[in-house]
């Protein structure tokens, strides 16, 4: 790796971020896990928050397929804190889709409609930051479809309501709490 050879810690760190997104899109989530996990010991040393942020989240869609569902609650708990501290909208409504599958895991789905929602209506009022959202965006469409088979009609209907309803402030502090 050109950075580790420069001495670039931070481009190291998102090397390594990127590696374990591939790792991730191959479904190989333990070598996924070892790329977030020094990539995020990285940036906790760099004081990169944006950096961290986007590990964490990242680790923990890794959790949350595995079905570690408490790490990866803290995992995106910690990244969607960094992401309303940075005032990251988009990163926001993105970190709301790994809540959402994350409820309708414990069992949540009406929990997971809203937060779904909430996320739907920030993803479409923010542009896409670059192209690295395409794992999530495919977990966004997993999961609704999922979420869509958990309920009938006016349940659906009614949760995706309250949710769109919701400001992105609602919706994180709704997001957040412990189910």
């Amino acid at each position: 790796m050109l950075s580790r050879a420069l001495h670039d810690k931070w481009g190291v760190a998102k090397s390594l971020n990127r590696l374990g997104e591939l790792a991730r899109a191959r479904e190989d989530h333990r070598q996924a896990r070892a790329y977030y996990d020094n990539a995020l010991a990285l940036c906790r040393e760099l004081g990169d928050k944006a950096g961290a942020g986007t590990v964490l989240s990242n680790l923990g869609y890794v959790e949350l397929h595995e079905g570690n569902l408490p790490r990866a609650a803290e995992s995106f708990r910690e990244s969607l804190l960094i992401f309303r501290d940075l005032g990251f909208r988009r990163i926001m409504g993105l970190g709301l889709v790994g809540l959402a599958g994350l409820a309708r895991a414990r069992g949540h789905p009406v929990e997971a409609a809203k937060i779904l929602a909430a996320a739907n209506t920030v993803l479409e009022k923010e542009p896409p930051i670059d192209t690295t959202e395409a794992l999530e965006e495919a977990y966004y469409h997993h999961v609704v479809a999922a979420v869509r088979a958990d309920l009938e009609g006016s349940a659906l209907t009614s949760a995706w309501a309250e949710g769109r309803a919701m400001s992105l402030e609602q919706a994180v502090e709704f997001a957040l709490l412990e189910r």
